[in-house]
């Protein structure tokens, strides 16, 4: 069946892939569609997969079709207090963009499993980070392991139990609700949202980071550290040379320390590469360049297409040595800042794919202007394929059986590789490292040594990673063995620092067809590379900037205009096609009541005001109202209990004494203010059939007024029925809105659309049918509300008598009633049961020109009396 909501209102975000945008994700409006514009570059340059990256656009695809789609002006002011705040705390903002991420990833298991398979993987990306020892950075670890369903488990008691206390159901409006089930919800509103993160999360987020700030001010210096003086001056560290054929015996290095050798300023994150091979000698380990990649050219200056918002500056000293510069995939010198090395007097050379090599005649500082290029990359296709341990483990033959056999592509072949690799070995520790080196550079079998030690370090990892691309059946792809290095955050500062601790290795590919390189790490967990690496400050670097404040106000404008009905996501044909289809009727039927529910919806009243717009504005504020919480001050406590810190003194005396809960913190409580809640709305049309509707009343004819009218309240509560439904976690009982239509005329009464939540186009055509045909005889309005008092079920009765389902019964007639008594005697029956009747006649051309004004004024009155009343 199609839904008609979806197909005809739905907001399209369109997704464009531009290079040349200075930031991942980028967000405009072109007419009535809102762009998500990505520049892939950001994410390859950090090591994530196609797979990743794609699950990244669907997330965020998810969040900006969820801020977008705003029904009314009270949904825009939410989605502005959710961007709002805490707008100008770092930290926080990435927690919030990481629970719209989490919301977004619960949207889309509802909705298409293979979408959020990536975006799942995307986020384990992050999950899998080595957080530091800062409370916010594990924090954010273990929020994301705990909704990814991984094991959580916080190396501080304080995190520790920040996580619990957030993971605490409390007792809202009959539901047992945590902070952290409320803000991952895909359905929660951006109002009900700020509550929960200002009241909830941030004053613990503001716990964390006090500690983080103290623990920081305390830190004493460290004892062994030696400090240069000015009598023993230190020399800076200088790159190593740059060379063509390059052995695997690097992993000896102490990795994470040592002085920085460059600073990139302002900081940038990832993997930069200095040079990279096309070969590799399988009996000794040896990386080697051919013919082509050994050439470099000497550089005057560049074409690349910069990205100004992307320029950086990386500073260092160059030693006398020819060595390759850091640079993030598709950074480049400028030309500014190859103006500068000329002036500075170094040999600037690049080779047939782009990495760029310096040389000084001394030992001289140096500071160049690097900035990403929208081009694309230079890519020779040469690389070794010889192999010469023909003999390899049992396990790892099968293995690459295995993986050539699979049905995917040279990419997914790739992956799984990786895959493997990392599940199957192990990282050394330091103790280990050297007589792994030692049992590896001593064997003849250098593969099968690496898989009986089962021990590898970046180094190794990258050789036996490349061991298995050659046995792969993969003729499309392109592989480099890379050195450079890796860099897991940045400094206090905000600036990057390249050392001889960051130094690092892995394997880019690129198949044919893709633009870019792809970078691959098979690396085992455990690489002290990556410690500290944190997911919080790479998760901000990558979300989108919040909505402008231009884009907020087309929003508001939009709802309160009624303009945000968007285009069908299928072509007018397809669509047409579907609907008489499932009508049951010809095309040109279904052509006819969809041009007449366009033109329904755009009824106004007096004021000029659309009422489908008004009727949608009541609604949300029902929503609304049934999610606003009112805080209580229950007094002082300790943090684990507490909401924010009231008594910092009292706080500083606890922690001083060693206690990890310390007290003075406020405790406040969501406090239940509703003191009546409905669990159902119906509202049952009872429509003149009679003779006299076939009339014209100033040129328009009655019964088309009154099918209109109708037409125009069924689609609302519709509408606003899927809303409640899809929003149940905020509702005591889900609110089930339905609606009925019944027409009398002559002696009979029928019924022409059932009392569900529904409006399919089967009960659309039948309404358009049925509102034309027959009408004949007198105005026996009696038989209409016998229909529906008769068939209220004893089960709805009682709801009723409760007040926990409210009715609604809109009369109308274009005359004197035929038994006027027994109309007054079953009004007040229905009084009698707490159903509410309101009467509509037609008596002149303004009450008929009125009338849909009149019967949507008194359904969003009724609508009133769900909102509940507040109590202290």
């Amino acid at each position: 069946m199609i839904e008609t909501e979806g197909s005809e209102y739905t907001p399209r975000v369109e997704v464009v892939f531009n290079p040349e945008q200075g930031t991942p994700f980028g967000v405009q409006r072109e007419g009535n569609q809102w762009q998500l514009s990505v520049n892939r570059t950001f994410f390859e340059s950090k090591g994530f997969t196609l797979d990743e990256i794609n699950g990244a656009i669907y997330l965020e695809e998810a969040c900006l079709s969820r801020q977008t789609t705003a029904s009314s002006k009270a949904v825009v002011d939410g989605l502005r207090r959710w961007q709002d705040l805490a707008a100008a705390d770092p930290k926080a903002s990435v927690f919030k963009a990481g629970f719209e991420r989490l919301s977004a990833l619960a949207s889309l298991e509802e909705k298409d499993l293979e979408k959020a398979a990536s975006a799942r993987r995307y986020l384990e990306k992050f999950s899998a980070r080595l957080p530091s020892s800062d409370h916010t950075d594990q924090l954010f670890s273990a929020l994301l392991k705990k909704q990814l369903g991984q094991d959580v488990t916080p190396d501080n008691d304080l995190v520790d139990r920040v996580l619990n206390n957030l993971q605490k159901p409390e007792n809202i409006e009959g539901r047992a609700v945590s902070p952290l089930e409320a803000l991952c919800s895909p359905d929660l509103s951006f109002s009900a949202k700020v509550s929960w993160f200002d009241a909830r999360f941030l004053p613990r987020l503001k716990f964390l980071e006090n500690q983080d700030q103290k623990r920081q001010e305390s830190k004493p210096a460290q004892p062994n550290e030696e400090q240069p003086t000015p009598e023993e001056p230190q020399e800076p560290p200088t790159p190593p040379p740059a060379e063509d054929e390059y052995e695997q015996h690097r992993g000896r290095e102490e990795k994470g320390k040592g002085a920085p050798l460059f600073v990139i300023a302002p900081g940038y994150t990832g993997y930069f590469e200095t040079d990279s091979f096309d070969s590799i000698d399988e009996s000794s380990g040896r990386l080697k360049k051919s013919d082509i990649l050994r050439m470099k050219t000497a550089m005057s200056s560049t074409s690349a297409n910069i990205l100004d918002n992307t320029r950086r500056t990386i500073s260092g000293y160059s030693g006398t040595n020819l060595f390759g510069l850091p640079l993030a995939p598709r950074f480049v010198s400028t030309q500014e800042g190859l103006e500068t090395l000329k002036n500075q007097g170094f040999e600037t050379y690049s080779d047939a794919e782009d990495h760029v090599f310096l040389k000084s005649r001394t030992n001289s500082p140096i500071g160049v202007e690097i900035a990403l290029s929208a081009g694309l990359p230079n890519v020779i296709r040469s690389q070794d394929s010889t192999t010469s341990e023909l003999n390899l483990p049992d396990q790892i033959g099968q293995e690459l059986t295995k993986i050539n056999n699979l049905s995917t592509d040279s990419l997914g072949k790739i992956q799984e590789w990786q895959d493997f690799i990392q599940g199957f070995f192990k990282y050394p520790p330091d103790d280990q490292v050297e007589g792994m080196y030692t049992v590896v550079d001593s064997s003849t079998a250098r593969l099968r040594a690496m898989t009986d030690g089962k021990l590898l370090d970046c180094y190794l990892a990258r050789e036996f990673f490349i061991a298995g691309l050659k046995r792969l059946n993969l003729p499309d792809v392109v592989w480099r063995g890379v050195n450079g290095h890796f860099v897991a955050s940045r400094q206090k500062d905000g600036t990057t620092h390249i050392s001889s601790g960051t130094g690092h290795s892995w394997v880019k590919v690129k198949v044919d067809g893709q633009n870019n390189w792809i970078i691959f790490d098979p690396t085992p967990p455990g690489d002290p590379i990556h410690k500290g690496e944190g997911a919080i400050d790479e998760f901000g670097e990558l979300s989108p900037e919040p909505l402008s404040e231009e884009n907020l106000q087309d929003l508001e404008n939009e709802a309160q205009s009624g303009d945000n009905k968007k285009e069908p996501q299928q072509t007018q044909d397809q669509y047409l096609l579907q609907f008489a289809r499932e009508a049951g009727i010809s095309e040109d039927e279904a052509k006819e009541i969809l041009r007449v529910l366009s033109q329904v919806d755009q009824t106004t009243d007096r004021q000029g005001r659309i009422l489908l717009a008004r009727l949608e504005e009541q609604f949300s504020r029902i929503i609304q109202e049934y999610t606003d919480l009112r805080m209580d001050t229950l007094g002082l406590v300790r943090m684990s209990r507490g909401r924010g810190l009231k008594e910092p003194v009292d706080t500083l005396l606890d922690l001083r004494s060693g206690n990890l809960d310390p007290g003075g913190f406020e405790r406040k409580r969501l406090v239940e203010e509703k003191e009546q809640f409905y669990g159902g709305w119906d509202l049952e049309i009872v429509g003149d059939g009679s003779r006299s509707m076939k009339d014209p009343l100033g040129g328009r004819i009655k019964y088309i007024v009154q099918r209109d009218m109708s037409y125009l309240l069924h689609r609302a509560l519709h509408q606003f029925s899927q809303e409640a439904q899809r929003r149940k976690l905020r509702l005591v009982t889900p609110l089930k809105i339905r609606s009925s239509q019944y027409m009398f005329r002559g002696n009979e009464v029928e019924e022409i659309k059932p009392l569900t939540d529904e409006f399919t186009p089967t009960q659309m055509a039948l309404l358009w049918k049925k509102s034309a045909e027959n009408i004949h005889g007198g105005t026996p309005a009696h038989l209409g509300l016998e229909a529906v008092l008769d068939r209220i079920p004893p089960e709805d009765v009682q709801l009723l008598r409760d007040k926990q389902l409210l009715k609604v019964v809109a009369l109308i007639s274009d005359g004197d009633y035929d038994d006027s008594s027994r109309v007054r005697a079953l009004i007040e029956r229905a009084q009698e049961m707490n159903v509410i009747v309101a009467e509509f006649h037609i008596t002149d051309e303004r009450s008929l020109e009125d009338l849909p004004q009149n019967v949507a004024e008194s359904v969003i009155d009724s609508a009133k009396k769900l909102i509940p009343e507040k109590v202290k």
